[in-house]
């Protein structure tokens, strides 16, 4: 500022009242162009919040309702009621919400089994390894039991069911240890012993195995490893279908 212009205050605090007026003005014609769109979003977005409080109420109310199906279902067959409880179980799987529906087919399959129908328990265990909708945990769990069941029946198809197996063997499977187990049963029961002397071997490698699991595994092998010794170091498989004693 030069030497000859003095400083004065009126002016500059009038300077500044003009500033904030244009300010305030500027704010004022934003609001009143941005306002409609701002409410919009401010009402979609209490809108959404409220379907989805909505959406979640509908969920817990209809879990509570399953819930109880299931209850009373299962209530059913331990009065003795077992076709009354299939059928309310049966429903489930149609009408139940996805988590409910699979808990219903797994009661479905070990009721079934309690009444020795395996057949129908397998379709109800084929109908969750198809079921495009159901978690791959879930299959593989009704994979494993589909061929612990299926091993036993009399026309079995061991090939078949190996083939069926195999996904699960994986290396780090969650029921990879027990597939290689089941693997050795249906070796066994084709008179194979060292496909099961495999399969035990394969399973023992494993390094997370259970305690209780790692001693049945040893404990199976030595009896294998003792009969193939028996037999003179390797032992002739059998045609599938006429299993060794240690199977039966």
């Amino acid at each position: 500022m030069p030497e000859n212009q003095k400083e004065n205050p009126m002016s500059d605090e009038l300077l500044r009242e003009v500033d904030e007026e244009i300010k305030e003005e500027n704010f004022k014609k934003s609001l009143k162009k941005y306002a409609p769109a701002l409410v919009t979003a401010i009402v979609l977005a209490l809108a959404c919040a409220g379907f989805f409080e909505y959406v979640g109420y509908q969920k817990k109310q209809k879990a509570m309702a399953d819930d109880a199906a299931l209850t009373v279902a299962l209530d059913m067959a331990q009065k003795g009621n077992v076709d009354e409880s299939l059928a309310a179980l049966q429903e489930m799987r149609q009408t139940a919400s996805d988590g409910y529906a699979v808990l219903a087919a797994l009661h479905q399959t070990a009721l079934l089994l309690r009444q020795d129908d395996k057949p129908a328990a397998l379709n109800v265990l084929d109908s969750l390894i198809l079921d495009k909708k159901i978690p791959a945990p879930v299959k593989d769990l009704a994979l494993f039991n589909k061929v612990s069941i299926a091993v036993d029946l009399p026309n079995a198809d061991y090939a078949a069911l190996e083939n069926e197996l195999a996904p699960l063997t994986v290396q780090g499977q969650a029921w990879e240890a027990q597939a290689y187990e089941l693997k050795a049963v249906i070796a066994l029961k084709q008179g194979d012993l060292n496909k099961a002397k495999d399969s035990l071997t394969s399973l023992l490698a494993i390094s997370d195995l259970t305690e209780d699991l790692r001693m049945r595994a040893a404990e199976n092998l030595a009896l294998i490893e003792k009969e193939i010794e028996e037999r003179g170091q390797t032992a002739p498989e059998k045609s599938a279908g006429q299993p060794t004693e240690a199977a039966k």
